[in-house]
């Protein structure tokens, strides 16, 4: 595995982890909710990208 797969994991990991802290929180930050959101959509798609699972699309 690449270090930079793997790094990605790692990110992926503490994304993971940040929203689940703010989810706990009495009064979560609805703006923060949505980055932290916006951001793991934006590293699953790298990651995808990086371990090969997507086809390329064709021009």
């Amino acid at each position: 595995m690449k270090h930079f797969t793997f790094s990605l994991m790692l990110l992926q990991q503490r994304v993971d982890e940040r929203l689940r802290l703010e989810r706990q929180k009495g009064a979560s930050n609805a703006l923060v909710l949505t980055l932290l959101r916006q951001r793991k959509k934006r590293l699953a798609e790298r990651l995808k990208r990086s371990l090969g699972t997507l086809t390329p699309v064709e021009s």
